[in-house]
């Protein structure tokens, strides 16, 4: 017998579930034409129930009615606050998929062996503290995740999961891994992040299909000998352990393409890391490195390489092989120079070497076609080679907090650049060249010896943010008014006693900063500028001011 359920017809056992579950949530379950764990509905074929998501409906425990819907081939119960699961989830012999994330299980009943057709079983974010080796039974299986959990141990009976390709076992306590883990030879993922393990199998290598391998946020010393038996590995990721040392079986992670060694206690890098040979990503962040092998000029695919945060006194002249490099990060090392090899880095578009102690840059540095970004800040660099004013790819040049005393008139040839900071340095005067870069749109100059700015400086149409504080400039020029893009402008801790009337014709200024200077009195004009949103003044000239300021406050201008 069939009967009509919201225009879905139904053998009549299923529409008594839906009646009962739909009394139960007090609302109609909608058909839907796919299975999904995140889509409140039912699915049908031939008119029996095949698919049941109850996502997000707090049930507060197992609804018994379902345990007779035998045609299930996905069932989510996921976010319904359930805490245990009766035995008879064992009958649903057909199930492929059971999703029960994000509930309050605290185990997982040893009948969940029978569901011999499982592929997919979601046991993530749950109070789980062990799986059972029942779970071995599930040879099917292809996809377990039981994430966010507080399991100590996995089964045993793990290596039984023959079909298993996918094992999400991140966020949990894990103090070990089974050796039986490493027959799982068609395992293609697993998360082991943020567990307790302080070592891997010393198999781990015969898991020959992996592909992607995380092992970030654990106790971990060392690694195995044959974890270079990964052929297949593509993604490995280990941030926050505290590998020191790499085994040289690395070297025969033939597929690898990303590496991510941030955070450890790495203290030199084995020869055979040259052989990663199709790496384009390698990521060694905030370790202990004071060299590095020659063999890292061999990684010839390689894009992307962080060391920052380590303690590199030098770099070996092999660096000049990486011809497909784009990124290169180097802030916060001991270097006192780059090598000369660097010029042939022809696809470096970002090369960021702050916080060294660097005197000098290599005259190489001018073949860097394709440069975009030169971050040079706090390094003690007294002068630039003229090579590096060819660089006509140049956007961005970071120069802050070095012991430059001038700017070359070659700084003409920056064409592209349209951010320049020289902060912090001893500057006494720009060359009037400045005024060609005509796509500059950020120029701070604040903590030099400026005592005046050149007038070519009108030229920049395109300029946005104009800071000058900390200099010994006593007067702004009348031809700060065609700055007609300005919408920073911070002259703050100069000598200025009088501000020009123009300066207040700005359509688009935005901040202005005029404090600590030597002005006594702010002109009513001020007001012409609508677009004011915050305004820096000295406390005296606010009290003398103080029916101009109430004014731009009633506009919604911040006044600091």
């Amino acid at each position: 017998m069939y009967r009509d359920y919201h225009n879905t017809s139904l053998k009549l056992d299923d529409y008594h579930v839906l009646m009962e579950l739909e009394h139960l949530l007090g609302e109609v379950i909608p058909c839907v034409k796919d299975n999904h764990p995140g889509q409140f509905g039912f699915t049908v074929f031939e008119q029996q129930i095949t698919g049941l998501s109850l996502y997000g409906k707090e049930t507060g425990q197992y609804p018994d009615s379902i345990s007779s819907l035998h045609s299930l081939i996905f069932l989510s119960l996921d976010q319904t606050g359930i805490a245990w699961l009766p035995d008879t989830i064992s009958g649903f012999l057909r199930l492929e998929e059971l999703h029960l994330a994000g509930n309050q299980l605290k185990e997982v009943p040893v009948v969940i062996g029978n569901l011999k057709s499982l592929r997919y079983l979601d046991l993530d974010a749950n109070s789980l503290s062990f799986l059972p080796e029942e779970l071995g039974g599930l040879l099917k299986l292809e996809r377990l995740d039981a994430s966010y959990n507080r399991l100590t141990h996995i089964p045993e009976s793990i290596g039984s999961l023959s079909g298993l390709r996918i094992l999400n076992l991140r966020c949990n306590c894990l103090e070990y891994l089974p050796d039986s883990m490493c027959r799982l030879s068609l395992l293609d993922t697993l998360s082991l992040y943020d567990n307790k393990l302080t070592a891997l199998p010393g198999d781990i290598g015969r898991l020959t299909r992996l592909n992607r391998l995380d092992l970030e946020k654990n106790q971990l010393a060392s690694l195995p000998e044959s974890i270079g038996g990964l052929t297949s590995l593509q993604k490995l990721w280990m941030r926050n352990n505290r590998i020191s040392r790499l085994p040289a079986g690395i070297g025969g992670l033939e597929s690898l393409d990303a590496l991510n060694i941030r955070c450890n206690c790495l203290t030199e890098l084995p020869e055979s890391i040259g052989g990663l040979s199709v790496l384009t990503e390698l990521k060694l962040y905030d370790n202990k490195l004071s060299t590095l092998p020659a063999s890292i000029g061999r990684l010839e695919k390689l894009e992307y390489l962080d060391l920052q945060l380590n303690q590199l006194t030098s770099l070996p002249e092999s660096f000049g092989q990486l011809k497909n490099l784009r990124v290169l990060i180097l802030e916060y090392n001991a270097l006192t120079s780059l090598p000369g090899s660097i010029g042939g880095l022809e696809s470096l578009q970002l090369l960021d070497a702050k916080k060294n102690r660097l005197t000098t840059i290599p005259a190489q540095i001018g073949t860097l076609s394709n440069l975009r970004q030169l971050i040079l800040n706090d390094n003690a660099l007294a002068g630039l080679p003229e090579t590096l004013f060819n660089l006509q790819s140049l956007e961005i040049l970071n120069l802050r907090y070095n012991a430059l005393s001038s700017l070359p008139d070659r700084v003409k040839n920056l064409q592209s650049l349209s951010r320049l900071y020289l902060d912090g340095n001893k500057i006494t005067c720009l060359p009037d060249s400045i005024g060609d870069l005509v796509n500059l749109k950020v120029l701070k100059l604040n903590v030099n010896r400026l005592q005046s700015l050149p007038g070519s400086l009108q030229q920049l149409g395109k300029l946005e943010q104009l800071f000058i504080n900390e200099n010994h400039i006593k007067n702004i020029p009348d031809w700060f008014c065609c700055l007609r893009s300005l919408k920073y402008l911070y002259f703050a801790a100069n000598n200025v006693s009088l501000i020009p009337g123009g300066l207040f014709d700005l359509p688009n200024l935005q901040y202005l900063d005029i404090s600590d200077n030597n002005i006594t009195e702010l002109p009513g004009t001020i007001l012409n500028i609508h677009s004011l949103k915050w305004f820096h003044l000295d406390s005296e000239l606010r009290k003398k001011s103080e029916s101009i300021i109430s004014q731009m406050k009633a506009r919604e201008c911040t006044i600091v």
